[in-house]
């Protein structure tokens, strides 16, 4: 912004209250340019970032998707149980609580 006004103005210094600052007006182009490169890693770094927190995103809602369907069945095999309590439903509800806990699901 600096380097704008004086390249634009014919002003030969810039003002600061701790005193006038001699700023030649060829030096502009050069801040110019660097402000431009600065302009453009604060614009990847702000997608980058974006992205990062669109993947994160993405990765919480498959946590979630996959914790659900693990509470699904659950849910299906107790009601499988309660329904015909036998030795094969047993079986299978054992597996599956023994399956959680290896997922750390449970302690």
């Amino acid at each position: 912004m600096i380097a704008l006004i004086a390249l634009l103005s014919s002003y030969d210094h810039i003002s600061l209250p701790a005193g006038p600052l001699p700023l030649p007006q060829q030096w502009c182009v050069w801040f110019i340019a660097a402000s431009m490169a600065l302009v453009l890693v604060d614009a990847q770094l702000a997608t980058q970032s974006r992205h990062r927190e669109r993947d994160r995103a993405a990765e919480e809602r498959e946590r979630a998707a996959r914790r659900a369907r693990r509470q699904d069945r659950c849910a299906l095999a107790q009601f499988e149980f309660q329904l015909h309590p036998n030795t094969t439903t047993r079986q299978r509800l054992a597996d599956l609580i023994s399956l959680l806990r290896e997922y750390g699901e449970f302690a």
